[in-house]
């Protein structure tokens, strides 16, 4: 007889995972050195890397919603565990944006409200057991 940990406790240790897998790169931002330089190609990509990251949170929501609400067949736990990493994955991206931001020389500042970002979403779309509930009875 095997003891395997129940789904949902896997599940949060993936979204634990995921949430603490951005704190890298606050530290290599951190100890990388070096100055925001003005002019630098990195502060003319704010502003369209800034709508991207925007994008991409409101996608993750979006995305959660759209998969959480079809009618599949299927075990409900796989389904809203797909929709949770799928959702997680896309609120990963504005971190790994400003990363880009702080390597291509924009102010350091710029990649932490990026980071924050994908933080913040990341811990509004933690799984929660009456999201999971209510997902199961809309079945």
């Amino acid at each position: 007889m095997t003891n395997s940990p129940s789904p949902w406790k896997v599940l949060n240790l993936i979204w634990m995972i995921m949430l603490f897998s951005m704190l890298p790169y606050a530290l290599i931002v951190q100890f990388m050195g070096g100055e925001s330089k003005p002019g630098s190609f990195g502060e003319s990509l704010v502003l369209p890397l800034g709508f991207v990251a925007i994008m991409m949170a409101g996608s993750a929501l979006f995305i959660r919603r759209l998969l959480l609400g079809k009618k599949r067949s299927g075990q409900p736990m796989d389904q809203y565990r797909s929709a949770c990493i799928i959702s997680w994955v896309l609120m990963e991206a504005p971190s790994l944006l400003g990363l880009v931001l702080a390597f291509t020389g924009a102010n350091r500042l710029m990649f932490y409200a990026f980071l924050g970002l994908s933080i913040a979403g990341m811990v509004i779309m933690r799984p929660s057991k009456p999201e999971f509930e209510r997902f199961c009875q809309s079945r």
